[in-house]
């Protein structure tokens, strides 16, 4: 897929998940307020929510939907120009719903890599993590790192050969939500703590 094709399906995804979200953003506006107020609690609002998403979801799963765009998207990054694989996470950085999605699809990925020892979806969703670059808040990208590299283990894969070479292709500069370059993350994923304390924990952050 050429860039621009690329950006094409990116701005459709956008649309289609603002249209999607919208029920859920509202909910969230109207009630965040009256959390711990005239007997309204967390437990309820949470409940609440989670009650909009399943309805939104049961209509239309825009995650599903773009699955196999994100699945092409993530396996030919590996082979992309580091020109492409720049341009690529900016035109990512420009949009924030979009790395919402990658890692959601890095936690399916994990789960595939759970099920079936699937090798792919391990390297499809450390590529996710990769375009992603950390844009929002790198402590999501942490986790979806930690199921997948702990995933892998617990399945009798080594995850190690596949991190380290999408760390070798990953983003060197300090992104705008963490502290530290992708590429180091990656490259110091097998000790980072947040993977020893998924192992501890042995059972996913967010089981299905």
């Amino acid at each position: 897929m050429d860039l621009g094709a690329v950006e094409k399906q990116f701005d459709e995804w956008e649309k289609q998940y603002a249209q999607w979200a919208e029920p859920i953003n509202r909910f969230i506006r109207e009630n965040i307020a009256r959390v711990n107020k005239g007997g309204y609690t967390v437990t309820a609002f949470k409940q609440g929510l989670d009650a909009v998403r399943a309805e939104r979801l049961s209509e239309f799963n825009p995650f599903a939907e773009f699955r196999p765009f994100f699945d092409r998207l993530c396996s030919d990054y590996s082979s992309a120009s580091a020109e492409r694989r720049d341009a690529l996470r900016s035109a990512v950085a420009r949009r924030p719903t979009l790395g919402n999605a990658l890692i959601n699809y890095a936690h399916r990925c994990a789960e595939a890599v759970r099920a079936a020892k699937d090798v792919e979806s391990l390297r499809r969703g450390l590529a996710a993590i990769s375009i992603d670059d950390c844009g929002a808040d790198g402590r999501d990208s942490l986790i979806a790192l930690a199921e997948l590299y702990v995933g892998a283990e617990e399945q009798g894969l080594d995850p190690e050969p596949h991190v380290q070479e999408v760390a070798a292709i990953s983003g060197t500069v300090v992104p705008r939500g963490w502290v530290t370059p992708v590429s180091q993350i990656l490259g110091g994923l097998r000790a980072s703590a947040i993977v020893s304390e998924r192992r501890a924990r042995g059972r996913p952050y967010f089981p299905r």
